[in-house]
């Protein structure tokens, strides 16, 4: 994953060379959805079992804008905390509620998940609409949860479609709807969408 991360930031050094200093914008997110999270168990003969759940996640941070806002296909970094919920004790019988001797698995419900840090780099392509009015397009971020608890980083990839309404022709408020992949070990996928607030500069 460290690797994952520096190649991120060379891409970011990369497309921020390629671009004019003085196109692009900054802007703010804010992101809520769900994620696939597996909790473990073991039988009496230590087989493993897996409860997969969904659970809810938030995100908060920043983006920068890397091309012409006139443009309908730029770069978009963003850099944020994320926010996932602990899973719950597995959903089988006396599993980890003491009541038997059957299952046994870690206490689910007494854990607590810290925020990581995360990056992405990615595109946005506008396919109907204008740049500087109501604009509706795709997207796409790959990047990793670079800064987590016991050094437990993780793959994020995110798909998706947006919509964006530009006032002023500098402040544009940005809308995206995306499906979530996540690997470390095993693949976990969800959904999220973000919102935001973007100043744009050229």
């Amino acid at each position: 994953m460290r690797t994952l991360t520096r190649t991120a930031a060379a891409i970011f050094g990369l497309m921020g060379a390629s671009a004019p200093a003085y196109a692009g914008g900054i802007g703010v997110i804010g992101s809520g959805g769900i994620q696939s999270a597996k909790a473990y168990y073991y039988n009496g003969e230590g087989e493993q079992g897996v409860d997969t759940q969904f659970r809810p996640s938030t995100s908060v941070g920043g983006e920068a804008l890397l091309g012409d806002p006139d443009d309908k296909f730029i770069g978009v970094v963003r850099l944020y905390g994320t926010w996932n919920a602990p899973v719950q004790n597995p959903e089988v019988a006396g599993a980890c509620d003491g009541t038997t001797n059957d299952y046994v698995c870690p206490n689910y419900d007494d854990m607590a998940t810290d925020p990581v840090g995360a990056m992405t780099v990615g595109v946005q392509w506008g396919l109907l609409g204008d740049p500087r009015g109501f604009e509706f397009g795709v997207s796409a971020m790959l990047g990793s949860a670079f800064a987590t608890p016991d050094n437990l980083e993780y793959f994020i990839g995110e798909p998706g479609a947006y919509v964006s309404y530009t006032m002023a022709d500098q402040y544009q408020l940005y809308a995206n709807v995306n499906a979530s992949v996540r690997y470390r070990k095993t693949f976990n996928v969800g959904a999220n969408s973000y919102v935001g607030f973007r100043y744009l500069f050229d």
